[in-house]
């Protein structure tokens, strides 16, 4: 159990119109996220409630945090839209297996330092001195008010006084079960500290290794072709930008992503929904997935419950073993089944871990 009670850090309330295309960047002090001199505080969540006019979802594109004056959207970039939502309300969030399981950046770190390897997972987002957001708009004007909570957990040095340890362990090692390596971690061993709080995981200060929560979702930018593997890739303009990008060219960077869930928004020619390492399918025999019967769906309940009920599922976890894109190449694909499917008809969502052991292989 944490010291302190899980609350809202940062309340932030949009009312009016954003014009497409354009910022909402409020200050920390709008959403009370200004912490005091002697606090640090960790994110376990965000709750989005998105804008809705008439029943029908706003092109409220995506929604990051920016925490200390330092932008996460390359790590954590979130669907703003009420259909695509990948940070739905919690009480409104259903969880009704073991894959099925409310959006967490990470444990508290309290909690972790109770766990074998508590760097990997305490991953949620520290914050010393501020917390804000910064909001897009998509194609359209967003005029319906919006809602976004940051949830967390806030500490002073007293608190910190009174963890079960006063370091963060450092070097460890993950066991890749498909491939049966063993991957060495050299990550520092740090103290827990009001001055050291930047540095630890989830830390906006880290030095390389870095270890962080990851969170994308991407569509499909162009039209499929007919029976053939599209890929969730910036590069081949094949989705919007590259915050969305869901390729891990990891045969060239020098990083670690471990990949927990993937959830996809279906359309009614859609037929399969993959993750490719190096081609090798995962899982093996794909996802198959239809309009009506998906399997990794995500985000509003429809078309499984009425469109005016407010329930939401959250981002499929995988229910075996983490998948580990190290020393390879990892990428999202779909296909399509027979017929293409129209720029903007499916949304995928990915979950995990990413670790930046720095520089190039």
């Amino acid at each position: 159990m944490a010291l302190a009670e899980l609350s809202i850090l940062a309340d932030f309330l949009h009312t009016g119109t954003q014009n497409a295309g354009t910022l909402y960047q409020p200050a920390a002090a709008t959403g009370n996220g200004e912490l005091d001199a002697d606090e640090v505080a960790e994110i376990a969540y965000v709750e989005i409630v998105s804008p809705v006019s008439g029943g029908t979802p706003e092109d409220l594109d995506s929604i990051y945090l920016v925490i200390d004056g330092k932008s996460t959207q390359n790590l954590v970039n979130m669907s703003g839209r009420d259909d695509r939502a990948t940070n739905p309300v919690r009480r409104h969030t259903l969880m009704n297996d073991s894959n099925t399981e409310f959006i967490f950046f990470g444990k508290n770190i309290v909690d972790s330092l109770r766990d074998p390897v508590p760097a990997l997972s305490n991953t949620t987002f520290k914050a010393g001195n501020k917390i804000t957001i910064i909001t897009k708009a998509g194609s359209s004007n967003v005029t319906a008010d919006y809602r976004v909570r940051v949830w967390g957990y806030k500490y002073d040095s007293a608190m910190l006084q009174r963890f079960p340890s006063r370091t963060m362990p450092g070097n460890f090692t993950i066991r890749d079960t498909r491939t049966g390596r063993d991957i060495s971690v050299p990550f520092p061993e740090t103290e827990i500290s009001i001055n050291n709080w930047s540095l630890l995981p989830g830390g906006v200060d880290q030095d390389k290794p870095s270890i962080n929560p990851f969170l994308r979702f991407a569509t499909n930018s162009s039209a499929t072709t007919a029976n053939t593997p599209y890929e969730f890739r910036f590069d081949l303009q094949n989705v919007e930008d590259n915050n969305k990008d869901l390729r891990f060219g990891y045969d060239v960077e020098n990083k670690l992503f471990v990949a927990r869930g993937l959830g996809a928004r279906s359309h009614a020619n859609l037929r399969y929904i993959w993750f490719d390492l190096d081609g090798e399918e995962r899982p093996a025999d794909r996802f198959t997935v239809t309009e009506n019967l998906n399997p990794i769906i995500f985000g509003k309940g429809t078309p499984e419950f009425p469109v005016d009920l407010p329930l939401y599922l959250p981002i499929p976890q995988f229910s075996i073993n983490d998948l580990i894109v190290y020393r390879e190449k990892g990428v999202v694909k779909m296909q399509d089944n027979g017929t293409s499917i129209p720029t903007d008809g499916v949304t995928v969502a990915l979950l995990g871990t990413e670790i930046d052991l720095g520089g190039k292989i």
